[in-house]
């Protein structure tokens, strides 16, 4: 039997619909900010005349404003003191911070994301090494952090979410609704045609 239950595959490919933004670029040069501005809304509407209409406007899908407000809304986001306290932490100094926070060995951590033993200890061993994306996902999924606090463990090996990625959009989906495990991401990772974390 398969990892996602049909009404999850349902609910994420509703998820997907309602957060993915296509990469837009317009090459013009206009002087004036009011021109860019209306070519933008002008090429939006065009484009995706047929994108259902949310709370009666369409969804300026140029407006960067927008979508980082929708990306960066969580239910539990850190505390200021945290993130005070966190200032200039590396990404492997974050990271040990949280497997300490959650009470972790390095062993269930490193077996849960998928990743080997040998990248696990030059993580650890290197407090500047930056993995790649998927590894820092991996970890983050591993920890069973939230939507804050993995965008900013990500952030910290210098990557972070796009709502024109929809591998991203999976990844978000599953962490909002507390599903850690990777196997299933994987799956819908799969299923969508996107490359898997493991």
């Amino acid at each position: 039997m398969s990892l996602l239950k049909k009404e999850i595959i349902k609910k994420l490919d509703e998820y997907i619909k309602i957060n993915y933004i296509p990469e837009l670029r317009f090459e013009c040069c206009v002087p004036e900010p009011e021109v860019v501005e209306d070519l933008c809304d002008e090429k939006c509407e065009e484009l995706y005349e047929k994108k259902p209409k949310r709370n009666g406007m369409f969804a300026k899908l140029c407006a960067p404003m927008e979508a980082s407000a929708k990306m960066s809304a969580d239910s539990s986001p850190r505390k200021l003191d945290d993130v005070l306290d966190e200032i200039g932490m590396t990404f492997s100094q974050s990271l040990f911070k949280h497997i300490e926070n959650k009470g972790l060995t390095n062993a269930e951590v490193y077996k849960k994301a998928g990743i080997d033993r040998k990248l696990f200890s030059k993580i650890q061993c290197n407090p500047d090494y930056k993995p790649n994306k998927k590894t820092a996902i991996a970890l983050a999924l591993a920890l069973e952090l939230n939507k804050d606090e993995t965008k900013d463990l990500i952030a910290r090996a210098g990557y972070a979410f796009s709502p024109s990625s929809v591998s991203d959009i999976i990844i978000q989906f599953f962490i909002e609704n507390g599903i850690y495990d990777i196997y299933a991401v994987n799956e819908a990772l799969y299923e969508h045609n996107e490359p898997v974390l493991i």
